[in-house]
């Protein structure tokens, strides 16, 4: 139908048509048409829009590091580096493992070092009209002196570096399937494993009774007086690889 007085367009079906006139520049999506809207609106929305987009990296790196960074993740999944994580502490256990590292200690030392401590004391007792009290408190008692001071630095030195190795334990342990851990259940510091080895081992052994160590029977921790001056556990592994006695050598 005509309608007069007005020019009528060519006719398009199916198209919405966009105003644009040819050679008219197109706007980027999203954009604020020039003289719309005020500097202080328009200053406004690119800050939303950069707040908007720091909040949608920060939730994809939470999301992604979660396991690493939640402390509400096992001790499993926080340690890293090899590190051995504990589960279950023990009491018992301990015992059989402090007879096998005595083992592995005293037989070199009787065999190698003890005979070079009192060698020339059993020179002077075999000889010809010597006098016992006077051997005793003299030669004998010097050598007995560096013999027990000697069995105490060669087992600190010989827990410390097993403890604070890949391993966490000395061979006794690692026979029994323990590690040395913190109050966390990962991997103690250095000072830690020095603490227990040397302070609190002495404090253990000075006590009457082995009253020290048998603290670990009635406390839920299973900790002798020397793990609650270092703050460290002895348990039960908590991953499920198994260490080999080659991993104290590796």
């Amino acid at each position: 139908m005509t309608q007069f007085g007005k020019k009528q367009g060519p006719a398009s079906f199916g198209k919405r048509r966009t105003g644009l006139q040819p050679g008219a520049a197109r706007r980027p999506v999203g954009s604020v048409p020039a003289g719309g809207l005020s500097e202080e609106a328009q200053s406004f929305l690119n800050s939303e829009r950069k707040q908007m987009s720091a909040r949608k990296t920060s939730s994809s790196s939470s999301a992604l590091g979660f396991l690493e960074t939640s402390p509400s993740a096992p001790a499993s999944k926080r340690a890293g580096n090899g590190e051995k994580t504990g589960d279950k502490p023990v009491a018992f256990r301990r015992l059989f493992s402090y007879l096998i590292d005595t083992l592995v200690l005293g037989i070199p030392y009787a065999f190698v070092i003890e005979p070079l401590v009192f060698g020339q004391s059993t020179t002077v007792l075999i000889q010809p009209g010597y006098d016992p009290a006077e051997t005793f408190t003299g030669d004998l008692l010097t050598a007995l002196i560096m013999s027990m001071g000697l069995q105490i630095l060669l087992r600190a030195a010989y827990s410390i570096a097993m403890e604070s190795s890949s391993t966490q334990a000395t061979l006794g342990k690692m026979a029994l399937g323990l590690v040395v851990v913190n109050s966390q259940k990962t991997k103690p510091s250095l000072g830690q494993v020095i603490s227990r080895n040397t302070f609190g081992r002495l404090l253990s052994n000075i006590v009457p009774f082995g009253i020290g160590y048998l603290m670990a029977l009635f406390n839920a921790d299973k900790k002798c007086l020397h793990d609650m001056v270092s703050g460290t556990l002895v348990c039960t592994k908590g991953t499920s690889s198994a260490s080999s006695y080659a991993e104290a050598f590796a």
